[in-house]
């Protein structure tokens, strides 16, 4: 029999995590409003279910070990899920529906079928407690790796579909550069890569897909910024820099056609070679979650081509309608 069904507990889960998180056990003490001699007494109980010594003391604090790493990876999804069974026995209590959390690309957060979507479920399942977060979708796919999101749209960030993943197309896209709309490179005849890479940047943060391409086409050209790109994913903060600097930034060509002309903006007749500024719109979950997992549609819907996502075992459903 597993041990850890029997002798591992939820507070020991919470012990673990709370230690990793704020680095040592005085912090994660006080987080948890114990004594620093109660979580000691704790984490020796889990290494003790466990076997394994799951922290290192170090000079900078503590730092979880590769048992430690397990233990924290699946607690997560643990403590995730005891979060979706406290919402929804509330909501059976309360007579409503559940708890649905989206995750959504920063880039796209704009995206006006997102917008359509969220307002369509909230129309369809008034009992939703509905949570959208956006951010890069690095740090996106962790969290829905680690059950904190139900559902993540944007664009996918890995090669190749992880096992534990599903993941379903909405719409392509490609990524284009952005100026005012009396920026000095609109004179330019035959604009190029070269002629832009004299002017501040926005681009997104360093290990985002988008940019390591781009920086790898200016390495082949010989080329390089001549200043520091400044990271941001902050769509509201970028545009309005680019109004009132020589500043370029990167942004989806859908959003750019969109809202070009509201946000005063020149899209740039620019493209890198061959697909390396390529993108979509994808939407992914885990495999193993299966309210979310439950059906997946592509009926055309009100003359759009409609991707519905149940959401949940009953009547609750996300429509994201791409354009045609």
């Amino acid at each position: 029999m597993n041990p850890l069904r029997s002798r591992l507990k939820i507070r020991h889960i919470q012990v673990v995590v709370a230690i990793a998180e704020m680095g040592n056990l005085l912090r994660a003490a006080q987080a948890l409003n114990i004594t620093q001699p109660a979580i000691s007494k704790a984490l020796a109980e889990v290494e003790d279910v466990v076997g394994e010594r799951l922290f290192d003391r170090t000079p900078f604090g503590t730092k979880p070990t590769l048992a430690g790493d397990a233990l924290i990876r699946y607690g997560l999804n643990v403590l995730a899920d005891m979060d979706r069974m406290h919402d929804a026995l509330s909501a059976i209590r309360r007579g409503e529906g559940g708890q649905l959390r989206v995750g959504v690309f920063s880039l796209i957060s704009q995206w006006a079928p997102f917008s359509r979507a969220l307002i369509r479920l909230r129309a369809m399942a008034t009992g939703l407690s509905l949570t959208v977060e956006d951010g890069n979708m690095e740090d996106l796919m962790s969290k829905l790796d680690a059950g904190t999101l139900d559902v993540v749209v944007g664009r996918y960030p890995y090669a190749n579909q992880q096992s534990h993943h599903v993941v379903r197309g909405l719409a392509p896209d490609r990524i284009v550069g952005a100026v005012r709309d009396a920026h000095p490179v609109l004179t330019i005849s035959n604009l190029s890569i070269i002629d832009l890479v004299g002017y501040p940047w926005i681009l997104p943060p360093e290990r985002n897909i988008v940019r390591i391409q781009l920086e790898m086409e200016l390495k082949a050209l010989g080329l390089a910024f001549k200043a520091v790109p400044l990271a941001s994913l902050a769509i509201p903060v970028n545009v309005k820099l680019v109004q009132s600097s020589d500043l370029v930034m990167l942004m989806p060509s859908s959003l750019a056609l969109e809202q070009a002309d509201s946000w005063q903006l020149e899209i740039l007749p620019i493209e890198a070679a061959g697909e390396r500024w390529s993108s979509g719109r994808d939407i992914a979950w885990r495999s193993g979650c299966r309210p979310l997992a439950r059906c997946l549609d592509r009926n055309p819907v009100g003359g759009s081509k409609g991707v519905v996502l149940y959401a949940h075992r009953t009547y609750l459903a996300i429509w994201l309608c791409v354009l045609q």
